[in-house]
């Protein structure tokens, strides 16, 4: 640190995190960049990485909001089911194919709200 480091990761850790410090090292350097993404009336707030719902917070699970983040950091690529395992689950976890096709069923219906559903 005292030769102008900005971080230092002590031992191995989960790889959300890491992207997260990167994430944060870069913030500063970046310019006049936003600190917010916007995809129709969702917005991503890089800083504490909330997402607003019609300017309301959207209160999300762990694995919801991975998944959310990963689609709103690459809007306009196609996110494979692969791509969506590998920001939702750790090493540690028994990944399975079928259960984002759940997490994005329930991802939509938090964003529906409850004065949209029929």
């Amino acid at each position: 640190m005292d030769a102008d480091a900005d971080d230092h990761v002590v031992k191995l850790l989960d790889a959300r995190e890491l992207v997260a410090r990167i994430k944060a090292l870069i913030r500063p350097h970046s310019g006049g960049v936003s600190s917010c993404l916007a995809c129709g009336d969702l917005q991503y707030m890089f800083d504490t990485r909330e997402f607003l719902h019609h300017d309301a917070p959207v209160a999300l699970w762990r694995r919801e909001h991975a998944i959310l983040e990963t689609r709103m950091l690459r809007q306009g690529e196609t996110v494979s089911k692969t791509m969506q395992m590998e920001s939702v689950f750790s090493l540690d976890d028994e990944p399975r194919a079928d259960a984002i096709d759940i997490y994005m069923h329930c991802l939509r219906k938090r964003l529906e709200g409850p004065a949209q559903r029929s």
